[in-house]
């Protein structure tokens, strides 16, 4: 089984316009806890959002992960450049190989709405994207 989040991080760690905002700071499921003290600043956090892996079942090698994207940020207004820069990147990305993953396309199922983190109250902005990837690692 390939790792469609680890993928969507590579490409986003090669865009110029989101790694100008965030650096490296780009986390699978949470932000780490050797980084909470930092925060808030600039950061990405993917994780699956659920939903139906339509296409892909039966004895498909290929399907959707939902992706739920939380841009962090100092300030509301940062959030949201953040996401901006994101939402550019994943509706313009081209099939590609990244991390053994061969993902097909990225579409987006929720436009960014702004929030503050109702446990932490850091400024966020969150959407969230169908990554249709393949399920067997590629080259």
């Amino acid at each position: 089984m390939t790792d469609p989040i680890a993928a969507i991080r590579t490409v986003l760690l090669a865009d110029t316009a989101t790694a100008a905002l965030v650096s490296t700071r780009i986390y699978g499921g949470e932000v780490p806890a050797a980084v909470e003290a930092a925060m808030p600043q600039g950061s990405i956090v993917l994780s699956p959002a659920g939903g139906l892996p339509n296409p892909g079942g039966g004895f498909q090698q290929y399907g959707n992960t939902r992706l739920d994207v939380c841009c962090y940020g100092a300030t509301l207004n940062q959030a949201w450049q953040i996401y901006l820069a994101v939402y550019t990147a994943l509706k313009q990305m081209r099939s590609q190989h990244a991390s053994n993953v061969l993902l097909h396309s990225v579409t987006v199922v929720s436009k960014g709405v702004l929030a503050r983190d109702p446990v932490t109250q850091w400024p966020t902005a969150l959407s969230t994207f169908n990554v249709l990837a393949s399920e067997v690692a590629s080259a």
